[in-house]
């Protein structure tokens, strides 16, 4: 089985998001690992999760981390909070051969599978 890997960050706050997130890409893709950033979901949630994930050959890793470590950071806007720096330990909790990391506030309409395909060129990001 090849797992294609998603990586989300969120925290408490935006569970109903990251679930509309996490439905929308099952929808149209099945074999995924998604990473969880995250400072304070329950596990149970993660264990719920993981549950209906196994029907579609997917998983879900809980990743714990700190917002203390960015308290020195500004936030942009006032709806944001520090979980939005979290995208920036990806490489120090994540290791795989390629990473889609996607907003936790997103609809996904389609398969995502060509973005894992993509010829990044031996570039190591690719951003839109």
């Amino acid at each position: 089985m090849v797992q294609k890997t998603i990586v989300l960050a969120a925290n408490q706050a935006y569970m109903s998001y990251l679930e509309t997130t996490i439905k929308s890409i099952c929808s149209h893709m099945k074999q995924i690992k998604f990473y969880i950033l995250n400072e304070d979901i329950p596990t149970d949630w993660f264990r719920l999760v993981e549950n209906r994930l196994e029907k579609i050959d997917s998983e879900i890793v809980n990743v714990r981390c700190s917002s203390a470590m960015f308290q020195d950071y500004k936030l942009p806007t006032a709806h944001l909070n520090y979980a939005t720096y979290f995208r920036y330990l990806i490489p120090n909790h994540v290791v795989e051969n390629r990473v889609l990391y996607l907003d936790s506030d997103m609809i996904v309409t389609q398969d995502l599978s060509n973005l894992f395909e993509l010829d990044m060129q031996g570039y190591p990001v690719a951003a839109v």
